[in-house]
């Protein structure tokens, strides 16, 4: 026969009580059954996956916040200094010519110029990763026809400007 544990053994230096007693088996239960929660929850979520992947073919348009040092394609400034930052909104339309699963490819236009880009989601879905001649696009999916875009371009390139950009493009109705 196997000795139940007793409270002091348990919870050494408290006295042994009816109360500690009674709250020993309340707890372990209260643990088995947050554990059995969570197990469930994990199972939920694995089972559950990564959303489908998101049709974002279209139109798509939104105004950045922008953050420029020099002169940039659709931020031109021959004057521009590369010491000083210019804090831009320009008005941008995306379009998304073509997806193949969470693959996708268009241009970007502004009133100044347009520029090819491609662009892929993550496995989740949600987030994804693009870049144009110029510099690289992070983005999230916020729902059908919401898709937060952020670009950044490092001086490295031919214009040497250093650009960070974010917009919040909305789908275009057809």
């Amino acid at each position: 026969m196997t000795e139940q544990p007793s409270a002091s053994m348990l919870f050494p230096g408290e006295e042994t009580t009816e109360v500690n007693m009674r709250i020993l088996p309340l707890t372990a239960l209260t643990l088995a059954g947050l554990l059995g929660l969570g197990l469930i929850a994990a199972k939920v979520a694995v089972a559950a996956g990564p959303p489908e992947i998101p049709d974002v073919v279209g139109e798509w348009t939104g105004t950045s916040e922008t953050v420029v040092f020099g002169s940039s394609p659709h931020h031109p400034d021959s004057e521009a200094p590369m010491d000083k930052a210019r804090l831009r909104e320009v008005a941008f339309t995306m379009i998304v010519e073509g997806q193949e699963g969470r693959r996708f490819w268009g241009i970007t236009k502004s009133a100044v110029t347009s520029q090819p880009f491609a662009a892929v989601f993550s496995s989740s879905h949600v987030f994804g990763y693009g870049a144009n001649a110029s510099g690289f696009y992070h983005f999230r999916n916020h729902g059908s026809n919401k898709l937060e875009l952020c670009y950044t371009q490092a001086g490295t390139n031919p214009t040497a400007a250093i650009v960070a950009a974010c917009v919040m493009f909305t789908r275009m109705q057809p």
